[in-house]
């Protein structure tokens, strides 16, 4: 049976921890959302196994206050950790959306009253391994 969306997420916050402990940093999950604690710092943790990162709501993830992120990609060949400032992450989703909504008129085209947004890897790319945000 193939896992769900929910067990992969579940998956990708534990891992995101284990490499935190493998690479020396304290590190939890809190609670049942997304964030975890690594070394002090709060990050909210988004995975994806194939396509783009996902944003159920867009205003939410603005207005958050994580002081970090972390986008896991899971693959077959092992997890890619993209780790950023959390308002340095905000300030990109949010380039990256108004950027789409310019091409595409300025509205969503199928439902415009939609607050998704979908993040691709080459916006997060230079924030590879970021390990360093945690000391």
């Amino acid at each position: 049976m193939p896992a769900t969306r929910q067990q992969k997420h579940e998956a990708g916050r534990h891992i995101v921890v284990a490499e935190a402990l493998l690479r020396g940093y304290n590190a939890q999950t809190i609670g049942p959302s997304r964030l975890v604690e690594i070394n002090g710092h709060q990050a909210g943790v988004y995975v994806k196994t194939m396509g783009s990162w996902q944003i159920s709501n867009l205003d939410k993830f603005l207005e958050a206050t994580t002081e970090r992120v972390v986008w896991v990609e899971l693959t077959e060949t092992g997890p890619e950790f993209f780790i950023m400032d959390g308002d340095e992450a905000r300030a990109v989703v949010s380039r990256g959306q108004q950027e789409w909504l310019k091409r595409v008129g300025g509205v969503r085209p199928r439902t415009p009253d939609s607050t998704h947004a979908g993040v691709r890897s080459d916006q997060v790319e230079t924030w590879r391994n970021r390990w360093s945000l945690f000391d």
